[in-house]
């Protein structure tokens, strides 16, 4: 789990050098890291379409101009949120980052405690900052996402379905443009 913005930055070189192990025989790749380190460098050396689990989130969550909001437990990436919808030029729609409590590690370490944890982030996401849907903040927290999805009326994104769903459609607008 990737906790800071140093842990991301050093991520990085990782990333593109796994993008690029068979990068002749790939049709897409995810970043499969909330804060898509090192997706424009990946964009750069690759030749298919390439999403990342914010990206993609931030994407489907502002769908129709939606207010959204992130719930997670990553406290010192919450800059990296804004500094993404500032890219993709989304700032105007988001209403921020709720943050549980506690040491996220050991928030992990505990489905039970996460779910609730997550759970009311995600409700003062809602209430308190009037988002309209909520994105779970982190790809090791996808599962609850699930869970706490049947829990409220407005929308709560996982971000691994969002990259697959974003994937599956620019793989389709690519074939096309390839043509």
């Amino acid at each position: 789990m990737i906790l800071d913005a140093m842990q991301l930055a050093a991520s990085e070189q990782g990333v593109v050098d796994m993008a690029v192990v068979d990068k002749n025989r790939l049709s897409g790749i995810i970043i499969g890291a909330f804060g898509d380190p090192a997706i424009d460098l990946v964009r750069k050396r690759v030749n298919c379409p390439v999403v990342g689990l914010c990206e993609a989130s931030m994407l489907e969550a502002s769908a129709g101009a939606r207010k959204f909001g992130i719930a997670t437990v990553t406290p010192r990436l919450v800059e990296s949120f804004g500094a993404k919808a500032d890219s993709l030029q989304l700032a105007h729609l988001f209403t921020g980052t709720r943050l549980t409590a506690g040491d996220p590690e050991r928030l992990v370490a505990s489905k039970e405690r996460l779910e609730e944890a997550l759970f009311h982030a995600v409700q003062e996401c809602f209430e308190k900052d009037g988002a309209d849907a909520v994105i779970i903040g982190g790809g090791p927290l996808g599962q609850v996402a699930f869970t706490l999805a049947n829990r409220f009326r407005q929308p709560v994104i996982a971000p691994i379905p969002a990259a697959i769903r974003l994937l599956v459609q620019r793989m389709k607008d690519w074939t096309v443009d390839q043509t």
